[in-house]
């Protein structure tokens, strides 16, 4: 079984979570109305950041990719916690350097059926991180898109969905 560090983020208070974000990343800008993060590499000037504008006060949390000074907007939360989370694990998807296990992704992408590939899931992940196409809170989820593509994304509690990868049509 691929060995996945065990971080309970769902558990996580806010503190923690905050606390999480800043021993993996490097955190640019962490004001009350705003953080921004970047890649842990230390670079000056990162080409991609993260940023979560706070407006507590109109419980309005929105979370942008920011590529070369561009900003887009990814998604729009109305609870400060789960908007945390985003942020955390939209920056594990868009800044971490991931050391791929060549012979899993190897597996993944000779599969010849979805179901070989739930298989493949089964045997290198805890069945509660994970969902193949059912919308089911806090976790990862494989969603059918078009032309047999799929999309990866994580759902919040209040169904917020947040794309890992997301097919562009």
């Amino acid at each position: 079984m691929k060995n996945i560090p065990n971080v309970s983020v769902v558990k996580m208070n806010l503190a923690n979570l905050y606390k999480l974000i800043e021993a993996e990343f490097k955190v640019i800008k962490k004001e009350k109305s705003v953080i921004s993060i970047g890649p842990e590499n230390r670079e000056s000037y990162p080409e991609t950041t993260i940023k979560l504008t706070l407006d507590e006060g109109n419980n309005q949390y929105e979370l942008f990719e920011v590529i070369r000074g561009k900003e887009y907007l990814v998604d729009t939360f109305t609870d400060k916690y789960k908007s945390v989370l985003a942020l955390y694990i939209f920056s594990k998807s868009k800044l971490e350097v991931r050391n791929y296990d060549t012979n899993y992704q190897n597996d993944i992408e000779s599969a010849k059926t979805l179901n070989d590939i739930q298989n493949i899931f089964k045997d290198n992940h805890e069945v509660q991180h994970y969902s193949f196409f059912e919308l089911k809170p806090n976790k990862i989820i494989l969603e059918k898109s078009t032309n047999d593509r799929y999309n990866i994304l994580f759902l919040g509690k209040n169904r917020s969905k947040v794309y890992i990868e997301k097919l562009e049509i």
